[in-house]
């Protein structure tokens, strides 16, 4: 997936601008890193997140919320209706139902994989699950500080002021 260079409206008083475009590829995990407020959920809802959608046919999408509790109620119900044996009760419930689900799919036909992670608890458990995966996969997880897992792909984030801030790939 492609991010083109240039200013991206995100919301009317808010924009992200980046002065290279920025390939996503798989095989390849990527760092958003900022402080809060940077821009760095915008980015995964605004801008990955429909680009992914538009060329769903070809791959798979995993998103994982920040705030991944409001998510629990339509997976609960959607893995009732999968007849998934375990009941979603936590949110490592809930990953652990969207990775064997995704699994499944893989088998029944081999796409690219795209999982999108927004400060999320379980990076670790997420990371370690697609790695096991037969299929290349890209990983975008955001988070303030240094990374829990070393990517060499780091997307930095800094606020210009509240109607804009700038992102930027580094290679670390």
């Amino acid at each position: 997936m492609l991010i083109t260079a240039g200013v991206h409206s995100i919301w009317p008083g808010f924009s992200l601008e980046n002065q290279q475009e920025i390939e996503l590829l798989p095989g390849r995990s990527y760092h958003l890193r900022g402080s809060n407020g940077s821009g760095k959920s915008s980015f995964l809802k605004q801008l990955v997140l429909p680009g992914l959608l538009a060329g769903r046919q070809d791959q798979f999408l995993l998103y994982f919320e920040q705030q991944m509790h409001k998510q629990l109620y339509a997976l609960k119900a959607g893995a009732a209706l999968a007849g998934y044996p375990h009941p979603i009760e936590c949110e490592t419930d809930a990953v652990e139902f969207l990775l064997s689900d995704l699994e499944a799919a893989l088998k029944q036909q081999k796409r690219k994989v795209f999982a999108l992670c927004d400060e999320s608890p379980l990076l670790d458990l997420i990371r370690i699950r697609l790695s096991q995966l037969e299929t290349p996969f890209c990983l975008l997880f955001s988070s303030h500080a240094d990374a829990p897992v070393k990517t060499g792909h780091v997307i930095e984030f800094a606020s210009v002021d509240q109607h804009l801030s700038r992102f930027y790939e580094s290679i670390s």
